[in-house]
């Protein structure tokens, strides 16, 4: 009988710790943090770095992640804006990470970096939520063509430069939508 009663209080205890966590749980709030603005104007990203054309699609898909989270409403003029975001791109430089077999002093494999300061300006109160704020991004970018054997460098960087401007967006997003 000493076993049937162990079981008894194993199952009791269990319970009461599962009721006891669904009970705390219950009050917590699942969604995510309130913004202090709900119009967002993006200026388009300007550049001071080396990344060649990097403006466009790093402006394009930082709207593309604004949306997707859909706290904030991206509008076009910044004269309705509950807030302003600005973007530079103030740093772009690549180094080699891996060298040709039969010549080391030609570089097959370039580590990418960039790096840009944003801002986010609030509107409505003529201040700063935050400025200067730097956040980079790195990727890789391979000299050889698989398909043709071509060794080319302007495009393994024309390649990689949707892939740092796609994760850059995802960071300033991340940064202008998470609570500061």
């Amino acid at each position: 009988m000493p076993k049937k009663s162990f079981t008894s209080i194993a199952c009791l205890s269990l319970l009461i710790s599962a009721l006891l966590w669904c009970t705390g749980c219950a009050s917590y709030d699942w969604s995510r943090a309130e913004l202090p603005f709900k119009k967002l104007y993006v200026e388009p990203a300007s550049n001071q770095s080396f990344a060649p054309q990097i403006q466009a699609p790093l402006s394009a898909q930082l709207r593309q992640a604004l949306i997707r989270d859909g706290r904030v409403q991206i509008i076009d003029n910044p004269k309705d804006a509950d807030a302003i975001l600005q973007v530079n791109v103030t740093q772009y430089n690549r180094n080699a990470s891996t060298r040709d077999s039969q010549d080391s002093e030609i570089a097959r494999g370039f580590d990418i970096n960039m790096r840009a300061q944003i801002a986010l300006y609030d509107a409505t109160n003529k201040t700063y939520f935050f400025r200067d704020r730097n956040l980079s991004v790195k990727t890789n970018a391979f000299t050889n063509d698989p398909n043709s054997g071509e060794v080319t460098f302007a495009l393994a960087e024309h390649q990689a430069m949707p892939r740092l401007a796609n994760d850059l967006a995802r960071k300033i997003a991340n940064e202008v939508l998470s609570v500061w």
